[in-house]
């Protein structure tokens, strides 16, 4: 969450102990401040004896590969909430909208039901204050998302790219090994071309010749060609037709690579992309999500897609061109840029959403 100095609208600081439980003796609505200067919320619908029963969403740190975020039932001692309380950083909100009757209460605990053991936890449109005010009145927002600035909002969504998201962008970069399969022919197409149209020159070049000034892809396919010749690669690139053999190889190489990575990464990213949207889509029906925060996240899969495949394609060519080693140059590059494509395109569009609301 972004950091943000301002405590939450309606909200107050809880005073003591039974300031709390006075507070809490049904439903009520609790933020805690960070160290980092944000507000965790949380909702408590009572308790049993001593333990008090609190429910929260929360971002799961200590298990990224589990997931990051589930709606929960956990207990709190009274030891917590009195440390809170002395470092003043527990406050409750009582907004004039929240359930006031018995059965408004009713009503919001049935929300809490609906979404209890969901793990769909985003930053940017599900996180702790979007669930709280969802139970609370029906309709989820985040008053720290709102007023996060651009830098907050781009924190955000780089937030939920490397760590909410994380774990199924690292799936959709698997489309970049698929096309690594048919890369790995083209290179050794090319270097076979070299092989079969310049061996029986090599023998006739002379020592004293210079070497002809080629780009890298190019010397790394006179490289590998000479390996199978039995040869020094200088000895390839001292003679022009040699060089020229390698240069137009290269080049095929790199067209055939860069068409068959745009077709099998575009295939992948349009995949998840129209799941994600899918997703998004049950998530409004459900009025779980809003409707501007709705937009944004399609929006930002989309283009995320997008740059994710152009990131994969560019940086892909760049890392075959320069990478002395076949296809692995290109696999690296591939999801190197995947991963930045995706994380500047989406990110670029949600600042652009942003700037027309």
């Amino acid at each position: 969450m972004t950091t943000n100095t301002e405590i939450p609208t309606h909200s107050r600081l809880v005073q003591s102990i039974e300031d709390f439980f006075r507070c809490a003796e049904h439903i009520a609505h609790f933020a805690i401040k960070r160290p980092l200067g944000y507000f965790h919320h949380y909702i408590v619908i009572g308790w049993n004896d001593v333990k008090k029963k609190i429910i929260e969403y929360y971002v799961c740190f200590s298990n990224m590969i589990k997931g990051q975020g589930e709606v929960v039932e956990r207990n709190i001692s009274t030891t917590e909430v009195e440390e809170a309380i002395r470092s003043k950083s527990l406050f409750v909100i009582e907004a004039p909208d929240y359930p006031q009757s018995e059965s408004e209460k009713k009503k919001a605990l049935s929300r809490f039901w609906e979404r209890f053991g969901e793990k769909a936890y985003s930053l940017a449109y599900n996180n702790c204050e979007h669930l709280v005010s969802y139970i609370l009145t029906g309709n989820p927002f985040s008053e720290q998302i709102k007023k996060a600035g651009p830098l907050g909002k781009l924190f955000v969504d780089s937030f939920d790219n490397c760590i909410s998201h994380g774990k199924r962008n690292m799936l959709k970069i698997s489309g970049c090994l698929l096309a690594a399969v048919p890369v790995s022919f083209f290179c050794k197409a090319a270097v076979t071309t070299v092989v079969n149209e310049v061996g029986n020159l090599i023998s006739r070049s002379s020592s004293s010749l210079p070497e002809q000034a080629v780009d890298c892809a190019t010397k790394n396919v006179c490289r590998n060609a000479s390996k199978q010749l039995g040869c020094k690669s200088s000895q390839i690139l001292k003679i022009k037709r040699c060089t020229n053999v390698a240069r137009k190889a290269s080049k095929t190489a790199l067209k055939k690579s860069a068409a068959t990575t745009f077709l099998i990464t575009g295939a992948v990213e349009g995949a998840f992309a129209a799941y994600e949207i899918y997703k998004l889509r049950k998530q409004r029906k459900r009025n779980h999500i809003n409707k501007i925060d709705f937009k944004r996240e399609v929006t930002k899969r989309v283009s995320g897609a997008a740059g994710a495949t152009v990131g994969s394609v560019g940086a892909g060519l760049v890392g075959q061109a320069i990478c002395p080693i076949p296809v692995v140059g290109f696999a690296v590059g591939s999801a190197l840029g995947n991963y930045v494509g995706r994380l500047a395109a989406s990110t670029l569009s949600g600042q652009i959403v942003d700037g027309l609301n």
